[in-house]
């Protein structure tokens, strides 16, 4: 339901395996059978989605922690910003957004382990593509 022109902002990519073979004929049967992955969604889905949009998360983290996550996001900035993986001033945002949607599919606050969590996210993306 999100627009292109914003779905193209998210600055997170997700790299996916190559299947090949029967793993990929299996694919193919479940969707030709229409027994796709999404309409085998639990009936509980939709509604934990909608509640976990509406949770908004407290911050409940360290100073330490805060300090040593913007800092850590400050050096990927620095070391990529005039590359073409383009970690830019805008990850201000993604700071905030990637520990709050965490903690939010826990409906919990957010706490250091988030921090810990999304870094692993932003460097994990970036060995990946790097």
């Amino acid at each position: 339901g999100v627009r292109p022109t914003v779905m193209s902002r998210f600055a997170l990519v997700v790299k996916v395996t190559s299947i090949q073979g029967e793993g990929l004929l299996s694919l193919f049967r479940q969707s030709l059978d229409s027994k796709g992955e999404l309409r085998q969604l639990p009936q509980y889905y939709d509604q934990w989605l909608k509640l976990a949009r509406l949770y908004k998360p407290e911050w409940k983290t360290s100073q330490e922690a805060r300090e040593c996550y913007l800092k850590a996001m400050v050096d990927v900035v620095e070391k990529y910003i005039s590359t073409p993986l383009r970690r830019d001033p805008r990850m201000k945002d993604y700071l905030r957004r990637v520990p709050e949607a965490m903690a939010r599919a826990e409906f919990s606050p957010v706490e250091d382990r988030h921090l810990q969590q999304s870094s692993a996210v932003f460097h994990a993306t970036l060995a990946t593509w790097a």
